[in-house]
């Protein structure tokens, strides 16, 4: 026993008891220092996060990220489809991406044109950056009859390399033209965001 009235194993005891506290402290301070949320952990859906307030990608469909990593999708029932009008004159509907949207690769482009602007039910689409150069192609593939001049569905996917975030870029849907007859070409050109 000491001055104090404790045994040695007491002494001890506390000692480990504090330096226990003291450590689990140490690891809070460290986990809020790296931003880590302890409530985190209850974020589960999309709606979750928003209102958790973490940021929301105005992607369609928008996207919401938690620090740990974790994206959460909006789940939506029905596309927002835009009309556009091509530089012939032609009226396309776009699905995604939206106009001005943020993009990542891989970009699944989806929306209608008339069946006359494929050849073999295929078009060219093509993702160009900040410059205008090229930096991936793909056919968007119609999914349906494309012998018709009503609206057909189609689906494209283009892979590229990672782009300066925040930089502008164009995709463009070019009607198909085999004749290479330059009075049957056409286009539509849709801004969006790397």
């Amino acid at each position: 026993m000491n001055q104090a009235g404790f045994t040695t194993r007491e002494v001890v005891l506390i000692l480990i008891g504090v330096v226990a506290f003291a450590f689990a402290g140490w690891v809070w301070l460290q986990s809020q220092d790296a931003g880590v949320d302890p409530d985190v952990a209850t974020i589960d859906s999309f709606e979750s996060c928003v209102e958790a307030g973490y940021a929301v990608m105005e992607s369609h469909p928008r996207q919401c990220a938690v620090p740990d990593g974790e994206t959460f999708i909006e789940e939506i029932d029905e596309p927002v489809r835009r009309t556009y009008t091509s530089e012939g004159g032609v009226e396309i509907t776009v699905a995604a991406p939206a106009d001005g949207g943020l993009v990542e690769s891989p970009l699944i482009v989806s929306g209608e044109v008339p069946g006359s602007w494929s050849f073999e039910a295929d078009f060219p689409v093509e993702l160009r950056d900040s410059d205008g150069e090229m930096i991936a192609q793909a056919p968007a593939m119609l999914q349906g009859d494309w012998m018709t001049e009503e609206l057909v569905p189609f689906e494209a996917t283009l892979e590229f390399p990672s782009q300066q975030e925040g930089s502008e870029g164009t995709l463009v849907l070019i009607k198909d033209n085999p004749s290479d007859n330059p009075d049957l070409d056409d286009r539509l050109e849709i801004p969006v965001v790397f």
